[in-house]
């Protein structure tokens, strides 16, 4: 029964992170374009909040509903499905950052316990994995197409707008965390 529920659990994780990437990149892209600072460059890239929350809280299973999210976005805009290309990408997208992510969670020895998490390990962290994906993304991108942007300026506004959206996702997480226990007291007094 044990394994069943892992599963279950496993599947629910990666299908809501699967959604959430998607609902949030299509508000991006449709809501927040006037944010671009350069070609697939935002200053306030929400749907990266969303990837360090999967990648954080639920682990490989968030991070496989990231990567199913990215399909299924690049499938609706009508890109072409290239395994080779996929495969580079989360490489330095989202796989990179994440065993950035592991290693240091496991060296300050939270292991897959984050109770004992500061505000200076997520500030660590959120600064680890925006420089390590914007790094990793726009060498993959620069050595498929040359944007004609330097490449050093495209990776600062990529770090620049993940971590705009990293942090708007907490604060997002944390208002709505705060308002639900708020509602519970109130219902239970």
């Amino acid at each position: 029964m044990l394994r069943i529920t892992g599963l279950v659990e496993y599947l629910i994780t990666t299908v809501f992170f699967t959604c959430t990437y998607c609902l949030f990149y299509m508000v991006q892209v449709k809501v927040l374009g006037d944010f671009d600072l350069l070609p697939m460059v935002s200053i306030l890239f929400i749907p990266a909040g969303v990837k360090f929350l999967a990648m954080l809280v639920g682990r490989g299973a968030g991070v496989f509903g990231v990567l199913v999210g990215v399909e299924l976005v690049n499938l609706y805009t009508g890109k072409p499905l290239d395994l080779l290309q996929i495969g580079l990408h989360a490489v330095g997208w989202i796989l990179l950052p994440y065993a950035c992510m592991v290693a240091y969670l496991r060296q300050r020895g939270h292991g897959q316990n984050l109770i004992g998490l500061t505000t200076f390990d997520v500030i660590a962290l959120v600064i680890v994995v925006s420089l390590v994906s914007s790094t990793g993304s726009q060498l993959y991108w620069n050595g498929f197409d040359a944007a004609g942007v330097p490449l050093i300026r495209a990776i600062w506004g990529m770090f620049v707008g993940d971590i705009a959206g990293i942090f708007l996702a907490m604060g997002v997480v944390l208002v709505t965390r705060k308002v639900f226990s708020r509602a519970n007291i109130e219902t239970s007094s």
